[in-house]
């Protein structure tokens, strides 16, 4: 019976994974660009060893190619390796009654913010760990139509979950258009250029509430992740969203990566009925599916060749 089992797991699981791996590859595109600038001919080499707040940004520019069209809305991502933020003191380092906009937890944060909970004798807002490690590059694509470099719309808002924006994350209570005056009191990430009432000049996207930093609050699983940038929307049926052809990414490299041997990279992709392009669940759901696929093959010879076959067995009275 277990050996039976292990083998219809088995085959569900690979069946299954397949279906994960080639329907994603088939409906999707994808590209990705490195531009951490270790290799010494990157244009972004200049900026390896940037490091926080430095003075003027540097900055510079990575030309490729589409070689296919993407047909449907595009999903700019920033990603990132060899970055922990599944590290328990990492994680813990914040303050949800903060972030949710307390007024005391804004002025007395969480003692789980250490080191990061006072800078100059000031609460920081917001605190943490997480918080101070912001990912803060900016990216800018353009399209290239006859050497002239035509800029894609790229919409900053929407990249958070609903829940995040609505619930979890909220400003202190007062007025939504004076921020300065709701974080009074207050100072800023030490790793941060400004303060958390000047990420955006839209009201309704700054403070605790912009998307950039909801977006990097929810801390990634695995070492190697990537994390939601911006929105390519398709305008209408009758051409793509990005035609096939040459682009050019503009970086401004404000994020260190180098002093821990980790890579930056912006990735484009489209998604279907499945989900993003991320073959790892195929991956898992092979390996996972031949393991119980060779498991039910050997129970089941285990069975058959020292299995009881003694039916005849007197029972005793």
């Amino acid at each position: 019976m277990h050996q039976r089992s292990a083998r219809i797991r088995g085959h569900l699981a690979v069946i299954l994974s397949v279906m994960l791996k080639y329907t994603r590859e088939w409906c999707l595109c994808m590209q990705l660009i490195d531009y951490t600038g270790i290799e010494p001919t990157s244009p972004c080499n200049k900026c390896l060893n940037v490091s926080w707040n430095s003075t003027p940004s540097c900055t510079c520019t990575i030309n490729f190619t589409l070689d296919h069209p993407f047909e449907s809305n595009v999903f700019m991502y920033y990603g990132l390796s060899n970055f922990y933020q599944n590290h328990r003191r990492y994680v813990k380092s914040r303050d949800d009654s903060q972030l949710n906009g307390d007024n005391s937890s804004l002025l007395n944060p969480s003692k789980e913010c250490e080191p990061y909970r006072m800078s100059e004798d000031k609460p920081i807002a917001p605190c943490g760990a997480i918080a101070n490690s912001m990912f803060n590059d900016t990216l800018v694509l353009y399209r290239i139509d006859n050497e002239t470099r035509v800029p894609i719309h790229l919409n900053k808002k929407g990249i958070a979950w609903w829940t995040d924006k609505n619930v979890k994350f909220r400003n202190p209570s007062g007025d939504a258009n004076n921020l300065t005056a709701l974080f009074q009191g207050t100072t800023k990430p030490v790793n941060w250029p400004k303060p958390v009432y000047m990420l955006d000049s839209d009201p309704d996207n700054n403070g605790f509430i912009n998307e950039d930093f909801i977006v990097w609050m929810r801390t990634a699983a695995l070492p190697t992740f990537r994390k939601l940038y911006r929105l390519i929307e398709r305008k209408n049926n009758l051409q793509p969203t990005l035609e096939a052809g040459q682009y050019s990414l503009d970086i401004t490299y404000n994020y260190p990566v180098h002093s821990f041997d980790g890579r930056k990279r912006m990735i484009l992709s489209t998604i279907s009925w499945m989900g993003g392009k991320n073959p790892f669940l195929g991956i898992a759901y092979i390996t996972v599916g031949s393991i119980c696929f060779f498991l039910g093959v050997v129970l089941l010879i285990i069975h058959h060749k020292f299995g009881n076959r003694n039916t005849s067995a007197d029972i005793p009275n």
